[in-house]
């Protein structure tokens, strides 16, 4: 979302869908469209496009406002076809973590741009990102780590005993929830466990969020919802071939997981926020 407009990516390329609009603006045509993030702060789109998985930055005000936006090439010296994104605050200050296999881009918003400050290359394909404070979360491996945005400097936080790889990392209240496939444990930046309890999967969740004072899980037909004080299961929602795409504040300050559900028989997907 970018205020009342929804900003998305299909096969095709991106688009934003505007209220009021006869019809929605494109921003790209180089589809498909991998990994997008939205930043309502300072009005841009970041997109990972095509076949060679490169990353754009897009204006949306020029976009919503009718006027052309071709997008701007994010590059830096190794950085090849992306494959994740994350964005997030420091010190009011927009970041953005950009993972292209092994190795993971660290940029900073300098008010025309985004401006590379650091890199790492890590021993195997980072599967999760995720800012939290002064700290970028990573998952890898069998593992997840953290960087340190101030000193660079990289320290464990918690390793799989069964050799499962991360899943998703959220952040519930001042704590990180890491995922494994086999349950989610709650740590603080130093790796140390913060509840005596463990969240046990039925079904191995492709993403989390957390809307207070419950954490959502998603599978493919299903949203678990979980409370945070306890981590006892209180319902279950079947929703068909269902996506997690980000979580919605609205301007009331409300929260909501933002999915998509497809159905193969008209060939259609809806938009939910749940």
């Amino acid at each position: 979302f970018y205020g009342e407009s929804i900003v998305y990516g299909t096969d095709a390329g991106l688009f934003v869908r505007t209220p009021g609009a006869s019809a929605d603006a494109p921003l790209s045509d180089a589809g498909p469209v991998h990994e997008l993030v939205v930043v309502s702060d300072i009005a841009v789109a970041v997109a990972v496009l095509g076949k060679k998985r490169q990353t754009y930055v897009f204006s949306l005000a020029s976009a919503t406002a009718g006027l052309s936006s071709s997008g701007t090439l994010l590059t830096a010296p190794a950085m090849k076809k992306a494959t994740l994104l994350a964005y997030g605050t420091y010190s009011t200050t927009p970041l953005l973590a950009v993972a292209c296999s092994s190795a993971v881009f660290v940029f900073q918003w300098s008010g025309s741009g985004f401006v590379l400050t650091q890199s790492h290359t890590l021993p195997t394909t980072v599967t999760v990102l995720k800012f939290f404070k002064s700290f970028l979360v990573i998952g890898f491996g069998h593992a997840f780590e953290v960087i340190d945005l101030e000193t660079s400097s990289i320290s464990p936080l918690r390793a799989s005993d069964d050799k499962l790889s991360p899943v998703a990392v959220c952040v519930v209240d001042a704590q990180l929830m890491l995922v494994f496939a086999d349950e989610g444990v709650f740590v603080n930046v130093k790796g140390v466990t913060t509840q005596d309890f463990a969240l046990k999967w039925t079904t191995l969740p492709t993403a989390t969020c957390f809307i207070d004072p419950y954490i959502l899980s998603f599978t493919r037909n299903f949203v678990e919802i979980r409370t945070k004080v306890t981590g006892r299961l209180v319902q279950t929602m079947q929703i068909n071939d269902c996506a997690f795409h980000s979580v919605h504040r609205n301007a009331a300050g409300s929260r909501a997981a933002v999915v998509t559900s497809y159905d193969p028989t008209s060939d259609a997907t809806s938009l939910l926020l749940l």
